[in-house]
């Protein structure tokens, strides 16, 4: 069949990662946990039965699920043909072999096995080279063993940046005290809120960092107010009295500019992602949600920094034709692939149809893995590469495209795209 080709030939072009967790220290996952309850599918484990409590243990934070896999039996016959257990189910078979059932009494064997493989001199070079993976930006700036280097340049990002205020539960009053605790200053006003974040980049050197990641609030307005209206909206948060969700808005926006003013002379890109927000003081709580004219708004911004590229990672999909509208407008803004509740294979493929029929290849990039291990790497690359074979081959199939400007457009998106934009 057409896709089934297509996929083979995508398998052979490179492919370029600009966004990961990846720990040169510990490339491998550590465990078949690392894998099935990765964050992505953390979300849909809680919601087929699985307790919050038990995929979020509260010592573990955000990122580093527990491992109840004494409770897989009653979430995971519900998951595992959506987007996310479809990968795990890949990871198990092409990198481990592994082909049998899921469940609470299979785990501690495929624990183990994940364990023995990991453990293997070469393991992660391997992973890497089934996935053609020639580079990887990782935010975890911890540099490799020196009797162990990476198999293939990981090159940092910095991902720390200022609080992106996706976290709704938070009031506002909260953040400027804890934000301006943190920097040993006393934010009364918009001028003591630029020392705080003047006084946060001061602590990280950002010499040799060309990309600049963050996490920012879906709930912005991207029209910079006034110092005289910034002042009584700060002064009336620590006042105690409660500011409107149109007046966090414009504090949130003032939080992104005040920042890409302080290091447009230092970074060459600015990675943004959005589109996800937590709606309660856990983990369990993110849902897809970003306010009106979040994506058309935001041309204020990258018109005002002409020298930062704006490289995109959209998680809200109501947003696609803002922002491929916006890359035809600014030379300066490209798209990466698909962000937090946008990598599914349904929606990756009409926003891939919406995106090459709108946007030059030359500012789109195909792939990202936000992954924290290789297995992860290589699982989001195997289903980024499935998607788009089924996406080229439907446009072949209605006339659209021949198959070699389909593959040269994969080969665009998928490496030549972001190896000239990042410059890796």
């Amino acid at each position: 069949m057409l896709k089934d080709d297509l996929f083979d030939a995508l398998c052979e072009i490179p492919v370029i990662d600009v966004h990961s967790h990846i720990n040169r220290e510990r490339l491998c996952a550590k465990g078949a946990g690392d894998i099935l309850f990765y964050h992505m599918l953390q979300y849909p484990l809680r919601s087929a039965g699985i307790e919050a409590e038990k995929l979020w243990p509260e010592e573990q934070k955000f990122h580093g699920a527990g491992q109840p896999f004494e409770d897989l039996d009653k979430a995971w016959p519900y998951v595992e043909g959506g987007g996310f257990g479809v990968i795990v189910k890949k990871i198990f078979e092409d990198l481990y072999g592994y082909k049998g059932e899921i469940s609470s009494a299979s785990y501690p064997e495929i624990d183990e096995m994940v364990k023995a493989k990991s453990a293997q001199e070469g393991r992660a070079a391997e992973v890497l080279e089934k996935a053609n993976i020639k580079a990887i930006y990782s935010s975890v700036r911890k540099p490799a063993p020196e009797d162990n280097p990476t198999p293939i340049p990981v090159i940092d990002t910095y991902e720390r940046g200022v609080n992106g205020r996706n976290n709704e539960s938070f009031g506002l009053e909260m953040f400027l005290s804890k934000f301006g605790e943190h920097y040993e200053t006393d934010i009364c006003c918009i001028e003591s809120l630029r020392e705080a974040i003047r006084a946060h980049f001061a602590r990280h050197d950002l010499t040799g960092i060309d990309v600049y990641v963050s996490w920012k609030s879906s709930q912005v307005s991207w029209e910079r107010a006034s110092d005289i209206e910034l002042d009584r909206i700060i002064k009336k948060s620590k006042s105690g009295s409660a500011v409107t969700a149109e007046e966090e808005r414009v504090l949130n926006g003032e939080l992104v500019w005040s920042s890409l003013e302080h290091v447009r002379d230092q970074i060459k890109i600015f990675q943004m992602c959005y589109g996800t927000q937590f709606t309660t003081r856990t983990p369990a709580g993110a849902i897809q949600r970003a306010c009106p004219q979040y994506a058309s708004g935001m041309s204020r911004l990258i018109a005002e920094f002409p020298d930062i590229h704006f490289n995109i990672m959209n998680g809200f999909e109501a947003d696609e034709p803002e922002w491929c509208s916006l890359c035809t407008a600014y030379p300066n803004v490209s798209l990466a692939g698909f962000w937090w509740m946008m990598f599914y294979p349904s929606v990756m493929h009409n926003a891939w149809n919406r995106r090459f029929d709108m946007v030059p290849t030359s500012r789109l990039m195909g792939y990202f893995s936000d992954g924290y291990c290789v297995d992860w790497v290589y699982g989001r690359a195997l289903m980024t590469k499935m998607v788009l074979a089924n996406v080229f081959a439907e446009r072949i199939e209605r006339g659209y495209l021949d198959l070699e400007t389909a593959l040269n457009m994969a080969k665009d998106v998928l490496y030549n795209t972001p190896k000239e934009i990042f410059g890796c």
